[in-house]
């Protein structure tokens, strides 16, 4: 089985999860390094750092959102709050997220949490 090849296997669970628990429009925000979940998810994510287009504009539109999300911006997945997260919820428009155990975020239901992440659904609170 494929998931067998993966050392990270709790990045492998919560992305079967995404894939079995959620509508497969969803759109996730997931740390940079998670290169399995798409394949395992089978769901589209905001930004990472190999799937870039090779488009002028596309790539401008990438950059930003790497920069927004993971370098200047929010410090995700490491030093985001709340309302950082619902910030970038905003703008990008995902529906979920993956972050740190440690982070609480009593507003957003936990749908699985596994190796020290945790899945979450990011929602407006009104």
């Amino acid at each position: 089985e494929a998931k067998d090849r993966y050392r990270h296997d709790y990045m492998v669970e919560l992305a079967e999860v995404a894939r079995d628990n959620t509508d497969p429009d969803s759109v996730f925000l997931v740390p940079w390094n998670w290169p399995v979940w798409r394949l395992f998810s089978e769901r589209a994510i905001v930004v990472d750092h190999k799937a870039f287009p090779f488009r002028d504009e596309g790539m401008k539109e990438w950059y930003e959102r790497y920069l927004a999300i993971y370098d200047e911006g929010a410090g995700y997945p490491d030093d985001i709050t709340e309302s950082e997260l619902l910030e970038l919820r905003q703008k990008y428009g995902f529906d979920y997220a993956v972050i740190r155990s440690s982070h609480r975020m009593p507003s957003f239901p936990v749908l699985k949490s596994s190796g020290g992440w945790k899945l979450v659904r990011v929602a407006d609170s009104g």
